[in-house]
């Protein structure tokens, strides 16, 4: 796999993060990148254009900006065996929301890694609504 990171894209303008980007789209099937909140709505749209007609997938860690998600999976998580300097990390719940323009309906789930037989499990939880800021930063995008 060919993996390729660029920094300081912070200091980029709008047009020179576009390129850059367009560049990594008609390169690589998979391209991630940090937040994207600063890209213009029309920087956004041609780039989710240009996904598209190349099958590829972007992958954004953190604010989507103004990217439209198609899917986008936030998780927040929780230890459990821990007391105030004491015990044995014994457990991890994990609830994953599972959201975007594709999805029919949003989804939760919470899972256990591991539960009680050393297994991951879950319970899943069906929701008509949301409220994914106050789950955190983390999002995972597909575009295309």
């Amino acid at each position: 796999a060919r993996v390729v990171v660029v920094r300081g894209a912070d200091a980029l303008d709008d047009a020179t993060v576009g390129q850059v980007l367009g560049a990594m789209i008609d390169g690589f099937d998979v391209v991630v990148v940090g937040a994207a909140h600063r890209l213009r709505a029309g920087t956004a749209r041609r780039l989710q254009a240009r996904l598209q007609t190349r099958g590829a997938v972007l992958v954004v860690v953190g604010d989507p900006g103004t990217f439209a998600a198609d899917l986008r999976v936030i998780t927040r998580c929780r230890w459990q065996g821990l007391g105030d300097g004491h015990g044995h990390l014994r457990a991890r719940e994990v609830e994953v929301v599972v959201d975007g323009r594709r999805v029919p309906r949003p989804r939760r789930e919470t899972l256990w890694f591991p539960d009680a037989a050393g297994r991951v499990s879950g319970r899943r939880h069906h929701v008509t609504h949301v409220d994914t800021g106050a789950l955190g930063p983390a999002a995972l995008e597909r575009a295309g």
